[in-house]
């Protein structure tokens, strides 16, 4: 049996593997790695060269993450659910462009739809999202959202 450990420096004490996922061709794995309440951050395993191949930590204190990001197929973006001074949204994170690049998405409903005692007048509000996930074809994100909606974002500007 083969075991791989990530650096303890780039761990925390309290740091577990929350979730694990495959590249379709079995050469990369990458790993959920962090607290009970949340994931801290993305490692990819290369398993050919056996060596850890990239890191993406995820920072700040303003954001509180609560659901396990999703990975694509091809373990290149990540996406995760947020919340920030703004409201929940979902990072987009195109992880091997270097520096990262980053999408944020928000969707919006009206407030009386969500807060019945609020006038339908009312600006609209960011949507809480409670999971996101990477459809098969990894051309489209899909989000799960209070209350039981599932928008979907395409990727590559399909329709």
């Amino acid at each position: 049996m083969r075991v791989f450990q990530l650096h303890p420096d780039l761990t925390e004490p309290a740091d577990m593997v929350r979730g694990l996922r495959y590249r379709p061709d079995g050469q990369v794995f990458c790993a959920f790695v962090g607290e009970m309440q949340a994931a801290r951050g993305v490692y990819w395993w290369d398993l050919r060269r056996d060596r850890l191949d990239n890191v993406l930590e995820f920072e700040g204190e303003e954001r509180e993450q609560y659901p396990d990001p999703a990975v694509s197929t091809d373990l290149e973006m990540v996406a995760r659910a947020v919340v920030d001074d703004i409201g929940e949204r979902v990072e987009l994170i195109d992880t091997w462009a270097q520096p990262y690049r980053e999408m944020d998405l928000r969707w919006e409903g009206p407030r009386d739809d969500l807060v019945p005692e609020y006038d339908p007048g009312d600006a609209a509000i960011p949507l809480p999202v409670s999971c996101v996930a990477f459809g098969p074809d990894g051309e489209t994100l899909y989000a799960g959202l209070w209350p039981g909606a599932v928008p979907f974002h395409w990727l590559s500007g399909g329709t």
